[in-house]
């Protein structure tokens, strides 16, 4: 019976390693940046950007057209090299697949 049991435990713990997950409340860290630092460029992206013109939406573009405009936009925006890293994360992370 043990051998059962043992068995169905790894059945589910090998199931359960291997479906995705909602990574929405985590979405900074496969870009490397922390939570904090992915708050910093969503406030940074509402207020350098949006300055000087309306806003786009993130989903507005895939995350290699973000790159070209962040690069371009950052200096306009005089965010840092590290600002321009975390907003471009931003931008990524919620860009449209």
């Amino acid at each position: 019976m043990k051998k059962y049991l043992y068995t169905a435990v790894f059945a589910l713990t090998l199931v359960y390693s291997c479906t995705s997950r909602n990574t929405a409340n985590n979405e900074g860290s496969s870009y490397g940046i922390t939570k904090e630092q992915m708050a910093t460029a969503k406030t940074l992206f509402d207020a350098r950007c949006g300055k000087c013109h309306d806003l786009p939406a993130t989903t507005d573009h895939t995350a290699s057209e973000w790159k070209p405009i962040v690069e371009r936009m950052a200096p306009k925006a005089k965010l840092s090299a590290e600002e321009g890293t975390w907003l471009l994360a931003y931008v990524s992370a919620n860009a449209k697949n």
